[in-house]
């Protein structure tokens, strides 16, 4: 992926904290996230970030899920799917404004996530995002008060399993991969947040002067 490791010292979380700061900076930054902050957020852009958002998961989640059935999570409570979530509020969403989801096929040659430690960097994205859904939850009940309580359900399970982000950190800060597993631990990383990115880049219309 590109991501090469020189700081052999660093624990676990912090190879993950330094080596996905760029990453991380680029994906807030893109138009359909960013516009999730703005007052003149539009329900129709919503909708489309939200598709986004069901597109990205359903690619990772599918892969943790076969995953987890053979990995050891230690003190580390299983994935919560967030894709049910999602359809619940795209659903009440599509009935409530009638605007189509249109939600694209899955790229059959994206990069998958396959080993122990690509899971761990791709988890370490998944649930750091529910970090970033405080600040996001809080701003669209101002600009879409609407939307609670007949479709907010993703964000509320975010809010939820963001209690959860310190018992993974813990885990990763005492974790030691050998070999090449430090760089499937950024390979990881690096595929969910170019999942994300990609499926955010894909929506039509909501480019920076849509929103």
């Amino acid at each position: 992926m590109g991501l090469a490791i020189s700081d052999t010292h660093l624990s676990v979380r912090q190879l993950l904290k330094r080596y996905t700061a760029p990453l991380h900076h680029k994906l807030d930054s893109s138009p359909a996230l960013s516009a999730l902050l703005k007052p003149a957020l539009s329900l129709s852009d919503y909708c489309r970030t939200l598709n986004a958002y069901a597109l990205a998961y359903e690619s990772l989640e599918g892969d943790h899920g076969s995953l987890e059935m053979t990995l050891g999570l230690g003190q580390v409570p299983a994935y919560t799917p967030r894709l049910p979530a999602l359809i619940h509020d795209l659903d009440a969403l599509d009935q409530w404004t009638r605007i189509p989801r249109g939600v694209q096929a899955l790229d059959k040659k994206r990069c998958r996530i396959r080993t122990e430690w690509q899971y761990w960097g791709s988890r370490y994205v998944l649930e750091g995002a529910t970090q970033g859904s405080k600040i996001i939850a809080s701003q669209l009940l101002k600009h879409l008060p609407q939307l609670v309580p007949r479709a907010f359900a993703f964000w509320e399970l975010q809010l939820r399993l963001a209690q959860e982000w310190t018992v993974l950190c813990d885990h990763l800060a005492q974790s030691a991969p050998k070999g090449d597993a430090k760089q499937q631990l950024l390979d990881g990383a690096h595929i969910a947040f170019y999942t994300f990115s990609s499926c955010f880049a894909s929506i039509r219309g909501s480019g920076e002067n849509d929103v």
